[in-house]
């Protein structure tokens, strides 16, 4: 058995705040521990990344009140990859309060649970998300192989964020690197996609959201348009998809807008092709479809109505650091929202808004007297920028009931926006983590995923028994490859639809 490797000091410190019930040590302001934070829980050295959070979630499971933490049952080291935090419950000054687990199982049941007031208030609901090999009875065959004699209509396809990038984000000036998120290796991957049988079987199209990128742009560079991303050359083969689709009898498209694509019109997604029904959100009951920004604290729309949320610029930040070849700010970041409230509460002292606004500026070497070049060819003043949204935390509380530990966590998953009194299909995108998971209301929640990392994933939909007294909408899960085609990832659910 090789040897345990020593703690180092920072792990040290940070065991340390976390037995001092997060408290920053005497005379260190906690906002200037967060770029060492966000940097820390971004060390690829699992020693640093995963004790440290190991340590936190234990003791939180252990006997804090606030606090309860139902960890995965795996080694230490491989905690941030099976995603620590999964089934988080914050107890709102109700420690007394049960907490129902989701039905593990497939969402076949339709019998009724009883009316739940919603994770914010009562928090009856915890959930996990639901990985390919952990789900009960999923075969791994394409999906046509899985319809049975079954007579199916209103047959539905769902992918989110693809993140089209403009021609310089995948092909820079000289001096910078790409920055974009869509690679041209995963560009080929979707246009394949969207060209299979798959794809052009279905009845519907449903694109939610960030399916274009204008706001991965450096912070010293003006953004592109909308039209600047479809006539890029790298993303013909898929503009040529969609247009190819949405001309085919019968067909729609739906294009649900994201936090990524703010400033796409309507006469945009015209462009792409004239019937696309472009739209904040798709309500058919008891389908949902969001991209899922909406109740997040920095990508949701403005509390006090500013032209663009705090995220706009982190975003154009972290599109600064990829270009000059600094810090993955992006990763580190998710690392932050994964390791759950237990190390996000060390901020409590300070404005959140404020120190990951520094954090991201530090890594991105922006500095408070830089430019931000806007859409319209305007410049703001960095400084300018973080006073103007440093209150933000105070601003939702105001506009949302005053609760915004919610807002933080949807950044991490969206999961925490959903309405869980009535039983929805919620088909959602925007935190690029694939999930199902089956609610104790009879409910059902599908994250797509995104097409901008090592895999991709799509959804389906289709109505059985239409028109009849039992008529039901069933969905599933599934991941593309473009060799095998699509694999299973989920267990099927069923839900009424009257």
């Amino acid at each position: 058995m090789a040897a345990e490797r020593p703690e180092d000091a920072a792990l040290r410190r940070w065991k340390t705040i976390i037995a001092d019930d997060l408290r920053a040590p005497a005379g260190t302001p906690p906002a200037a521990l967060v770029p060492e934070l966000v940097a820390y829980l971004g060390s690829p050295d699992p020693v640093r990344r995963d004790g440290t959070t190991a340590h936190g979630v234990h003791r939180a499971a252990a006997g804090r009140q606030r606090l309860r933490i139902r960890s995965l049952l795996v080694p230490a080291q491989n905690l941030s990859q099976n995603r620590i935090a999964a089934q988080i419950a914050w107890e709102c000054d109700r420690p007394a309060t049960n907490i129902a687990r989701f039905r593990a199982g497939p969402a076949e049941g339709t019998g009724d649970h009883g009316e739940s007031s919603g994770w914010r208030t009562s928090c009856n609901v915890v959930h996990r998300p639901c990985e390919p090999a952990e789900v009960s009875g999923c075969q791994r065959r394409p999906f046509a192989a899985t319809e049975e004699r079954i007579v199916m209509s209103r047959l539905r396809t769902y992918i989110s964020d693809l993140h089209l990038p403009s021609k310089d984000a995948v092909d820079p000036p000289p001096g910078q690197l790409p920055y974009g998120w869509l690679s041209p290796d995963q560009a080929k991957r979707l246009a394949k996609f969207l060209a299979s049988d798959i794809v052009t079987s279905s009845d519907q199209l449903f694109l939610v959201g960030d399916v274009l990128d204008l706001q991965i742009c450096p912070h010293d560079v003006k953004p592109p348009t909308a039209i600047d991303v479809f006539t890029a050359h790298h993303n013909q083969p898929i503009v040529k998809a969609i247009r190819d689709y949405a001309d085919g009898p019968g067909h729609t498209v739906f294009w649900i807008l994201g936090n990524h694509e703010l400033g796409a019109t309507a006469s945009d997604a015209h462009y792409l092709h004239p019937q696309i029904n472009f739209l904040p959100r798709y309500d058919e009951y008891p389908l949902r479809v969001r991209h899922g920004h909406e109740g997040c604290l920095f990508n949701g729309p403005d509390p006090r109505g500013r032209d663009v949320p705090l995220g706009y610029f982190i975003s154009r930040f972290v599109a600064t650091a990829a270009a000059r070849g600094l810090h993955p700010v992006g990763l580190s970041l998710q690392l932050l929202w994964n390791s759950g409230p237990e190390l996000v509460a060390l901020l409590k002292a300070a404005p959140l808004a404020e120190c990951v606004f520094d954090a991201v500026c530090h890594a991105a070497d922006i500095t408070l007297d830089d430019d931000v070049i806007m859409p319209d060819g305007s410049a703001r003043k960095v400084g300018e920028v973080r006073a103007t949204y440093q209150d933000l935390v105070h601003e939702w509380g105001e506009a949302h009931g005053g609760y915004v530990m919610n807002a933080v966590l949807a950044e991490w998953d969206p999961f925490y926006d959903l309405p869980v009194s009535k039983r929805y299909l919620n088909i959602i995108g925007h935190s690029h983590e694939h999930k199902y998971s089956s609610l104790v209301t009879g409910g059902v929640y599908l994250n797509l995923g995104s097409w901008c990392g090592n895999e991709a994933h799509f959804a389906k939909s289709w109505l059985e028994n239409a028109g009849e007294s039992n008529e039901v909408v069933r969905a599933q899960l599934f991941r593309w490859d473009p060799v095998a085609g699509p694999q299973s990832a989920s267990t099927r659910a069923i839900l009424p639809t009257k």
